[in-house]
């Protein structure tokens, strides 16, 4: 028998940039396999990569209660619940990363199945919803990439002068050719050799998350843990994704991934789900042998959403009739080491809907500030007094790192610099329309209490609570003209998502927009709001990206329609991967 792999050796290397070995120590840890509680509810787990019943995690307030959690070997499950309920808080358990099963005397049982690969340990690999890149921001996206691998294969040691050794040299030998083969497999299909001599920090969101995913791909885990793998990633990428958990669940590897992607769960999410929920009994984490698809349909599945009511804009008298352009571009223009060159930007008109689309690293978001903002040379040319509230995919650092009252402040003065006021503080929309019980949006019932809630820190909130909290702040102010969202519904759960389409329909002024985000562009294609009087249908642009420029193509397609046809396309490449 070839002898198997020690986990101790897993993390020893010198040749490895200190930089990207923490991030992999980080991100991928080892652990013994390890079976412990009631007999009974082991031989309930069965052949469990990962698996918990009847214990809970000490480390949330009030303690996550684990009824039972449980992923097979070669089974892919999803793990949902509302925003802050405990998710990363069981994910954190699991990697033993500041939190902790825990079990007492006589209850529960624990279980870490046997590594699917020639070793010892089981290998645990964690894709972080925060940044993970941190550390190799001054790296080339492809030194990175490249040296994960080399440091994977050299985990797996060959000497082929040590003739006991000769099965274990041989299988190992394996090892490394698979890795490799590996790696350029996930260059084509994903579309990296563009952006692999690119500095990590000038990466876009997508190709970020690309690059931090391989890396722990190419781990070789036994269990994946995914929390919100679809961050910034194009419509292609998602479902190249889904479509390779089909391959890898074929070596054994148990899939669990955490995503706010209702059409991404539903395709990850084929082998059952694990749901936190939370009410006034506390916290508590279940599972359903249901696929997801199946398992949202059940009448009996009880919501609680984050807010209440719907989000209503300032009536107010526009300066224009629809159909007047709001933003007009007369000529074209370049942005230089961008693939924005000789673009001619879409005019823009009252009350219109824009989608625009385009793969990852194609300019869509550089495209949308450059609407917004303006090029040095005045172009596109906005209308004079036009004001445009933007929502960014990312936030400025002087917004994370301030207070939900700054957070308000931010939006008035910097995204609509100008506003001569609002009907209603934001802050007395958020307590409208917030629910008392909801963790850090929670107001409490003393005078001060909203007041307190203001001097939190924006941070501590998640990134699904802190993008419906700009549309909240948008809607308190009277002079919009016009919406300009990156990714609106990112992060968000599906009553958060619902509750975001609505809010855009019902905005009466003009809308650009650019998402990945299937459900809102399938439902703002079949009805994009109210348009004197009749149903407004999208007008679509896309930006497609070749030998490193863009172009911009007013589409015949529908948003809806160009989705269905790149799925198709992408699903088709997928299926020639192999593990």
């Amino acid at each position: 028998m070839p002898e198997r792999h020690k986990g101790r050796e897993f993390f020893e290397s010198v040749e490895t940039p200190p930089e990207i070995e923490a991030t992999l120590k980080a991100h991928i840890v080892d652990r013994e396999p390890h079976i412990a509680g009631r007999r009974e509810l082991i031989k309930k787990m069965g052949d469990a990569s990962l698996g918990a019943m009847e214990v809970s995690i000490g480390r949330a307030d009030p303690a996550l209660n684990v009824e039972s959690a449980v992923i097979a070997r070669g089974k892919a499950k999803v793990l949902v619940g509302p925003n802050g309920a405990g998710k990363s808080t069981f994910l954190d358990a699991v990697m033993e990363r500041g939190a902790h099963i825990e079990t007492q005397a006589g209850r529960g049982a624990v279980v870490i199945g046997k590594s699917a690969h020639i070793r010892e340990t089981t290998r645990i690999a964690r894709l972080d919803q925060e940044e993970m890149l941190g550390r190799v921001d001054d790296f080339e996206a492809g030194e990175v990439l490249g040296q994960a691998a080399k440091y994977f294969k050299r985990q797996f040691a060959i000497n082929w002068e040590d003739s006991a050794k000769y099965e274990t040299n041989f299988d190992n030998q394996q090892v490394h050719a698979r890795i490799e083969m590996l790696m350029n497999q996930i260059v084509n299909l994903f579309d990296m050799q563009e952006f692999l001599k690119t500095k990590v920090k000038h990466l876009s969101g997508g190709e970020r998350t690309k690059l931090a995913l391989f890396m722990v791909l190419l781990s070789e885990a036994d269990v994946l843990l995914l929390d919100e793998p679809t961050n910034h990633l194009d419509l292609r990428s998602i479902a190249k994704l889904t479509a390779l958990f089909a391959e890898y669940k074929k070596t054994g590897t148990a899939i669990l991934s955490v995503s706010h992607v209702d059409w991404f769960l539903r395709d990850a999410g084929k082998d059952g789900v694990l749901e936190v929920t939370w009410d006034n009994s506390g916290r508590t984490l279940s599972e359903s042998k249901s696929p997801y698809g199946d398992y949202v349909k059940n009448p009996t599945r009880e919501k609680v959403p984050i807010i209440s009511g719907d989000i209503r804009w300032i009536q107010r008298d526009y300066g224009y009739k629809a159909g007047e352009a709001l933003i007009d571009s007369p000529g074209s223009f370049t942005i230089p080491q961008t693939p924005l060159a000789n673009i001619e930007a879409p005019s823009i008109h009252g009350g219109e809907l824009l989608v625009l689309s385009g793969d990852n690293g194609s300019g869509k978001t550089l495209l949308t500030e450059t609407i917004v903002h303006g090029t040095r040379d005045g172009l596109p040319r906005k209308r004079k007094g036009v004001k445009i509230a933007y929502l960014p995919q990312f936030w400025p650092e002087k917004v994370v790192r301030g207070s939900i009252g700054e957070f308000f402040q931010w939006v008035k003065d910097d995204v609509t610099p100008h506003a001569k006021g609002s009907a209603e503080h934001p802050e007395q929309s958020a307590q409208r329309l917030f629910l008392r019980r909801v963790g850090e949006l929670s107001f409490g019932g003393a005078p001060r209490a909203g007041e307190q809630w203001l001097r939190r820190s924006f941070a501590k909130l998640s990134g699904g609570e802190q993008r419906i909290l700009w549309f909240i702040a948008a809607s308190s102010l009277r002079d919009v003209d016009m919406l300009a969202l990156d990714e609106p519904t990112n992060h968000m759960d599906r009553s958060l998502q619902e509750k975001v389409t609505r809010t855009i329909r019902s905005f009466p002024g003009a809308v650009l927009l650019s998402t990945h985000d299937r459900n809102l562009i399938e439902a703002l294609s079949e009805d994009g709001g109210k348009l004197r009087g009749a149903i407004r249908r999208p007008t679509h642009y896309v930006l497609e990206k070749k030998e490193g420029k863009s172009r911009l193509i007013s589409s015949q397609e529908t948003p809806a329609e160009y989705l269905e046809r790149i799925m198709r396309e992408a699903i088709q490449q997928a299926k020639k991967f192999k593990v």
